[in-house]
């Protein structure tokens, strides 16, 4: 119905996540214009999840095509003893809002297409500036914890990563890029291996040397995974797999394999992982029983294995049915300020 209004709950993320989202976000806002509001709701007031959620209003012949209105509505609700409530009060001051497009300092706003742009371009490019603050004197495209040296791969790869990503919707310095890469291959050992020594959380001796190599790998095959000087380290990944049993490992092989386009390998490393999957009735998982090099272990390194196992099976189109479930598990496991505990867990 060209008249007709569409209304439905979501997480924050689908607001500011990339990949497929974005792409849906770009059809919806930028090409069709059908986003006519965003109203957000406060924590724990849905049974089943207690992060905080919106409501994002659709309609298609839109009265007021030329702005998107916000409404802040997740601090006014009654506290429960196990769930929060709107009252008929909020309910109807939501509603009244809606209706009449009125500005409520600190709750409302109707902002224009413009000014939603500027103010995206605002924040991405203060976070851009941010990262590049961080590259190390003296040592070309390595980056470390504020910038302090000595520059550390992991973190470099990271930033690559973070970077690259960014430039779907930001206009990057390619040479910023191409810099971080020449970077990490100039750490990389004649057998595939990276030198990712390091002062950081997790500190090199107390991390998987298989995992790091894995993780340092993934980042590149994320940018240039046509270059030739992956291949050993490809080479090297495929010797280490039969002896590898950590999940977190394994999927990070897993994306990597789905990046250079080898499926075969890629699916291999699936068909591994699917006998580690632990069930429950807020999804599926897998444990990793290693720290990262962030320091993440436990239940966030499990968030961390189980989100990077559906990206790459996302990549690989299969499983889908399995995918459902870890997504289900990684969405019931956010905690009530919309994170996952820490922030690889909550990037990936």
């Amino acid at each position: 119905d060209d008249n007709g209004t569409f209304a439905v709950v979501l997480p924050h993320g689908v607001l500011f996540r990339g990949a497929a989202e974005l792409a849906i976000r770009k059809y919806l806002i930028e090409e069709k214009n059908y986003l006519d509001a965003i109203i957000g709701l406060p924590a724990n007031i849905f049974y089943g999840t207690s992060i905080p959620t919106c409501i994002l209003v659709f309609k298609k012949c839109r009265k007021h095509d030329d702005n998107v209105l916000f409404i802040d509505a997740s601090n006014e609700f009654e506290k429960g003893k196990n769930q929060n409530h709107l009252s008929d009060e909020h309910v109807e001051k939501i509603l009244s809002t809606y209706a009449s497009r009125e500005t409520i300092d600190k709750y409302s706003y109707a902002a224009t297409l413009e000014e939603i742009k500027e103010k995206a371009l605002e924040y991405i490019s203060a976070g851009y500036q941010k990262i590049l603050s961080y590259e190390v004197p003296g040592e070309k495209g390595g980056y470390s914890l504020y910038g302090d040296s000595p520059a550390e791969p992991v973190l470099t790869a990271f930033g690559l990563m973070e970077i690259n990503e960014l430039s779907e919707v930001y206009e990057v310095d390619e040479n910023v890029i191409d810099e971080m890469v020449e970077y990490l291959f100039s750490v990389q050992k004649s057998n595939g291996t990276f030198d990712y020594d390091s002062t950081y959380i997790g500190g090199s001796a107390s991390t998987d040397k298989v995992a790091m190599n894995a993780y340092m790998i993934w980042a590149l095959s994320e940018v240039c995974p046509e270059d030739p000087r992956l291949n050993d380290s490809i080479e090297y990944l495929e010797k280490e797999f039969e002896d590898t049993t950590d999940p977190y490992t394994l999927a990070l092989m897993a994306n990597v394999f789905a990046n250079i386009n080898n499926k075969s390998f890629a699916n291999e490393i699936i068909d591994v992982l699917n006998d580690k999957i632990q069930s429950t009735p807020d999804g599926s998982y897998i444990t990793s029983h290693i720290r990262d090099y962030y320091g993440t272990r436990g239940s966030y390194q499990n968030i961390q294995a189980t989100a990077l196992a559906s990206m790459a099976l996302t990549k690989l189109n299969s499983n889908q049915k399995t995918n459902s479930e870890f997504i289900k598990f990684i969405q019931t496991n956010r905690d009530y300020r919309g994170s996952w505990g820490t922030t690889q867990s909550t990037i990936m």
